[in-house]
């Protein structure tokens, strides 16, 4: 039986995404900040579930030792996990620090440590590993400027990966763009992100989950990134 563990599982695209393996058969491992219902259907289901704040230095470490002495091997790490907050005009110093430190933390610095913690299991089973980016990262949101630099650094550290780790271990990014709006989305918002669309609506999750399926399959692929964005990173802002 097949191994993944998701970062971010307890809700949307992360919560989707179980339930595709679940489906296909894989033995699931995940992560969640908070617990909510979504959590708690997985762990009903089988999933052993890891609470972490990504945030908390020694609950990051103390999770990466916890899964290299439970995870001998794994085919698949999937880093989901995200925080997609934003500057506003009036913010202090303080606060921009702040800001770009959870960035950080959640988007490089917790896949870095449990990508290397997890390494020897994952060349073990010849696995892969599949972090999801933004679109933003190539193309910054003048009001989302950490969290777009912040993934912009998951990607290229991702691409470090994939050339320090070949040829046992794959790769790869996948950069969504307008999946699912977030309740707080204002009408207003959503008209001018799917006029900037050119397939003009969102793509929901399952798209992703189809570009996971092909990586999984493609065993001639690393050190990409594939956009799901129904060409939104075509337009400007």
């Amino acid at each position: 039986m097949p191994i993944v563990f998701i970062s971010g599982i307890g809700r949307r695209l992360g919560f989707h995404l179980a339930e595709q393996f679940l489906a296909q058969g894989w033995q699931v491992f995940g992560h969640y900040r908070r617990a909510s219902e979504q959590t708690e259907a997985l762990a009903k289901r089988g999933v052993r579930l890891y609470q972490c704040d990504f945030t908390d230095a020694g609950q990051l470490l103390g999770l990466a030792e916890r899964l290299t002495a439970e995870l001998p091997s794994l085919d698949l790490l999937l880093h989901n996990a995200s925080l997609f907050e934003g500057e506003s005009e009036h913010v202090t110093l303080s606060e921009h620090l702040g800001l770009g430190q959870r960035a950080m933390a959640l988007h490089f610095h917790a896949p870095q440590i449990l990508s290397e913690a997890l390494q020897a299991a994952l060349r073990n089973a010849r696995g892969q590993i599949i972090a999801i980016t933004d679109i933003y990262a190539q193309l910054p949101r003048p009001d989302k400027r950490a969290y777009c630099a912040s993934k912009a650094a998951l990607s290229c550290l991702m691409q470090g990966y994939a050339a320090a780790w070949a040829p046992y271990i794959r790769v790869n990014c996948i950069a969504p763009g307008p999946l699912s709006f977030l309740p707080e989305h204002s009408e207003a918002q959503r008209a001018q992100v799917l006029a900037s669309t050119p397939l003009g609506r969102e793509g929901g999750f399952e798209p992703v989950w189809q570009v996971v399926e092909m990586l999984l399959a493609n065993h001639f692929i690393t050190g990409e990134t594939l956009k799901v964005d129904g060409g939104r990173s075509l337009s400007a802002w």
